[in-house]
């Protein structure tokens, strides 16, 4: 019972709430994953690699899984990442 009082402490986010970059944009509109394949073609194998590497990786690696997703996801994984090193994962 103690467990479920306790307060969990997360990391800081990397965005302030409300002060993301992508807030005023949508990407309902212009989202598509063939987009996604184009640009990886277009930058080459070591930039796809370090790009993979970056906070938006996870939209790269979810492609590569065929995972069905909608652009309601990826906006709240962009908008609400966690300020975190890599060992503190």
């Amino acid at each position: 019972m103690a467990s479920f009082l306790a307060i969990r402490k997360y990391p800081p986010r990397l965005y302030e709430v409300g002060k993301t970059p992508i807030q005023n944009r949508s990407t309902n509109h212009s989202c598509y994953l063939s987009n996604i394949m184009m640009v990886e073609e277009a930058v080459g194998a070591d930039a796809w690699l370090e790009l993979r590497e970056s906070s938006v990786g996870v939209i790269i690696r979810l492609k590569e899984l065929e995972y069905t997703w909608s652009s309601k996801y990826v906006h709240y994984f962009l908008t609400n990442q966690l300020a975190v090193k890599r060992n503190e994962i």
